[in-house]
């Protein structure tokens, strides 16, 4: 995936999705609905993520354009981490 398609609002990686199925046992289908939004990390090719459910930020009108996007509205960013395109490592908190 290139590095720009990482910068906009898409589905959840899915490396990101597996990990929140596998390990933190949540449901399939709400997990892959999660939406993701990244940024350059600060280690060369680890990106920054955080993972928000679509329909509750559009009930609120919020607009997601980027990773800042989620800033004023910390309650909507669901799990945050960092992942590893090349070796697909993930590392996720889980934030509400």
């Amino acid at each position: 995936m290139a590095s720009k398609e990482f910068l906009k609002p898409q589905n959840a990686p899915d490396p990101i999705v597996k990990y929140l199925i596998a390990n933190m046992k949540l449901n399939v289908t709400w997990a892959y609905n999660l939406k993701s939004i990244m940024k350059p990390g600060q280690e060369n090719g680890i990106w920054d993520f955080r993972l928000y459910n679509e329909t509750d930020v559009r009930s609120k009108n919020i607009k997601i354009k980027d990773y800042s996007s989620l800033d004023a509205y910390p309650a909507m960013s669901l799990f945050e981490g960092t992942y590893d395109p090349k070796t697909q490592n993930v590392q996720i908190t889980k934030k509400n």
